[in-house]
């Protein structure tokens, strides 16, 4: 039911829905449900299409941070999703990643649909890139 509140405020794309998402969604990153966690990853990403400043300003991009190093595979891959989504519509976000999140996005990669999806050879690829740094720059941080 969390997910679900969560996840229809931050489609509604009126200024005060979005302002009023932004606490939930921080406490929600941290929810002990992994469902919860995954979905608040996703409003993140959806509440930077609609005030990217808001976000910016709001830590909302740390608590991703701090997602990618969560118990869950799911909740891993799908902060990445989302940091991977503010990036590419940031100006002044830099992805970079530090050698333990990417060990412990490697070590997952097996057990998201995402990458079992992948012919073994894409996969191994995409893990060389986010191992080596050839996918851009994830800690996310403004410049």
């Amino acid at each position: 039911m969390r997910a679900l509140a969560l996840r229809t405020m931050s489609y509604i794309h009126v200024r005060e829905f979005v302002e009023a998402s932004v606490g939930p969604a921080k406490s929600l990153l941290k929810d002990s449900d992994p469902y919860v966690r995954k979905t608040a990853c996703f409003t993140v990403a959806k509440l930077y299409d609609h005030d990217k400043t808001l976000v910016e300003n709001s830590d909302l991009i740390g608590g991703l941070n701090n997602m990618l190093r969560d118990d869950n595979p799911t909740v891993v891959s799908s902060a990445l999703a989302a940091l991977s989504d503010i990036w590419e519509r940031s100006e002044s976000i830099k992805l970079t990643i530090d050698y333990n999140s990417a060990s412990k996005i490697a070590s997952i990669l097996a057990d998201c649909a995402e990458c079992v999806l992948l012919p073994p050879q894409e996969c191994s690829l995409l893990i060389a890139n986010l191992l080596t740094g050839g996918t851009k720059h994830i800690s996310s941080r403004p410049s």
